[in-house]
């Protein structure tokens, strides 16, 4: 037995439901909100799983998962996903599994998820990787194909052996700030939390409640604070964890599942994505693959100085579709770099 994953089905639901207890019983909800006053600072950040809404355009890789009927990205925004490559994103599979790609899209260019028009595109192809466990959720990740490429940067995945035990990382997403009366922001927020060793989590875990038995493998790694007080929430599953790797962010984890959110002696737990960097590989295009066939060859090259020939610099990223020598633009050096691999023996 496991509780709970970060995923959320209806907003609109869960506030109909916030407004009859308000109406049902007002006592009691005077009473929870007067423990609430006492036991907490009234800061701006002083909601149950900590935090600051984030600076708008820090993080152009960052995606909503939304229902494609819902016309309110708001409304329809369930999960969250990153932008892995100009037709790729990342997400957890929990999200996605069992889901129709034309019932989902994927939101890009959000901050404010009411008043942001951003850009909805389509999901050509759901691909959830096949060891995924839904009764443990142990290997969840999944890829979601776009019906079309997009022109954000991208996010580099952490593919290194390093543990990250005791790095400070970041989780951003538009999940709930409320665990209790499932209250979600309309602005996208972020929260830095350490990340833990998997034993130090595991054991957290066993403390907590006789059903578990080391629940966190080698496919999970977990963050928080012992205290608790910041942690991802429901909305934020498919979400990032991110740790800052020679000089740019990388995505080191994918919100998963957790007890509650930032309940103390307990952790958020993120799958490892540097597990899965050959899953990745078998589907998602390499760095200056322009025309996704697979490898880098002499049409990508011809590509890339046709970019270049008509000056047409864009920015991007170091897993951005030609950016060989990953200085955030397409230019006549990521031509020759190419050219250069292309003739090593």
């Amino acid at each position: 037995m496991k509780c709970c994953k970060r995923v959320i089905s209806s907003k609109s639901q869960n506030i109909l439901i916030l407004f009859m207890l308000i109406l049902i019983c007002p006592a009691a909800w005077a009473a929870e909100d007067s423990a609430d006053i006492s036991t907490e600072s009234a800061g701006p950040t002083s909601r149950i799983v900590g935090g600051k809404e984030a600076e708008k355009g820090a993080w152009p890789w960052m995606a909503a998962i939304v229902d494609a009927d819902s016309t309110s990205n708001y409304d329809g925004q369930f999960c969250g996903a990153e932008l892995i490559h100009p037709q790729w994103a990342i997400t957890a599979a929990h999200c996605v599994d069992g889901e129709l790609p034309q019932n989902i899209a994927v939101a890009l260019g959000l901050h404010n998820l009411e008043t942001d028009t951003g850009e909805r595109v389509g999901v050509k192809r759901i691909i959830v990787h096949p060891d995924y466990n839904d009764r443990t959720d142990d290997v969840d990740i999944a890829l979601l194909e776009l019906d079309r490429s997009v022109e954000y940067e991208t996010l580099s995945l952490y593919t290194g052996t390093d543990s990250l035990s005791g790095k400070t990382a970041v989780t951003i997403g538009w999940g709930s700030t409320d665990p209790v009366f499932k209250s979600y922001p309309e602005e996208l927020r972020q929260v830095s939390v350490p990340v833990v060793s998997n034993t130090t989590c595991n054991a957290a875990f066993n403390a907590y409640a006789s059903y578990y038995d080391d629940p966190i493998t080698d496919n999970m790694m977990c963050a928080g604070f012992e205290e608790g007080g910041k942690d991802a929430c429901q909305g934020d599953s498919g979400g990032p964890l991110i740790v800052a790797e020679d000089g740019q962010w990388q995505l080191a984890g994918v919100v998963s599942w957790g007890e509650g959110c930032a309940e103390p002696g307990i952790y958020g737990v993120y799958t490892r994505v540097s597990r899965f960097a050959d899953f990745v590989a078998q589907y998602v295009p390499p760095a200056g693959d322009l025309n996704g066939n697979g490898y880098v060859g002499l049409e990508d090259v011809i590509g890339i100085l046709r970019i270049v020939a008509e000056i047409r610099p864009r920015t991007t990223s170091a897993t951005n579709c030609g950016d060989f020598d990953s200085d955030g633009d397409l230019t006549l050096a990521d031509g020759i770099g190419i050219l250069k691999l292309l003739t090593m023996p």
